[in-house]
């Protein structure tokens, strides 16, 4: 099981059911959860004899793993890139999401430009889930504004128009079609950013938006 069988990148592999980071302190052995919720992880250095697991109920549990890990075996992990789509607790993205949700829509977006660490766009996922948050609060203006944020800073990520058209239906008591059509469209039209998801993924994204677009055309009053 703590034999190395795939490479995943330098000195990081995966065995029979953990993954493997090699380095000069010794062999270390992790495996993480994601329940969405609920999120977990694990690793050993079996060479030490020391190890850690924690279990979260946190959307951000897998934020602070680097941090724990550090605290308790005394040395930093290199996160693999198989976790580094979970992006820290202390990122620009997590404290604006934050300030989103428990604060202010307008403060949040006030306090961005001094969040921010680098050029480096804000998480995608992390604020598509935000406007989940929000919608389920039926704060519909301020989600509309976090997807458009969404789409304005990952243009090349094609669940940032869907979730942005899904909005414009919602919105008003007979949602706003024809911003909804063209956000469809523009899944259609956008080269997909290959590092963002699978490609059975990307081909279902593709696929809803073309029905969608199909649902809001035969809906129309001149198609009748």
């Amino acid at each position: 099981m703590f034999t190395p069988q795939i490479s995943i990148e330098e000195d990081d592999y995966w065995g029979l059911g953990f993954g493997i980071e090699r380095g000069g302190t010794g062999d270390a052995l992790w495996q993480w959860g994601d329940n969405r919720v609920f999120r977990n992880f694990a690793i050993a250095y079996p060479d030490r004899g020391a190890a850690v697991v924690y279990l979260s109920n946190s959307n951000n549990g897998l934020g602070i793993r680097d941090e724990i890990v550090g605290a308790v075996i005394g040395q930093e992990f290199k996160t693999s890139k198989k976790l580094s789509r979970y992006t820290a607790y202390d990122s620009p993205t997590v404290l604006f999401a934050w300030i989103a949700l428990e604060e202010d829509i307008q403060k949040a977006f006030r306090r961005l430009p001094s969040l921010r660490k680098s050029e480096e766009p804000l998480d995608s996922a992390v604020i598509n889930e935000l406007g989940r948050l929000l919608l389920e609060e039926e704060r519909i203006e301020d989600a509309l504004a976090v997807y458009d944020l969404n789409v304005e800073e990952n243009p090349n990520v094609l669940n940032t128009y869907s979730s942005l058209a899904s909005v414009y239906l919602r919105r008003g008591d007979q949602g706003d079609r024809e911003r909804a059509l063209a956000n469809y469209r523009k899944v259609l039209e956008t080269s997909p950013d290959v590092t963002n998801g699978d490609s059975d993924l990307l081909s279902q994204l593709r696929r809803d938006a073309e029905a969608s677009i199909l649902k809001l055309k035969s809906e129309e009053p001149d198609a009748r």
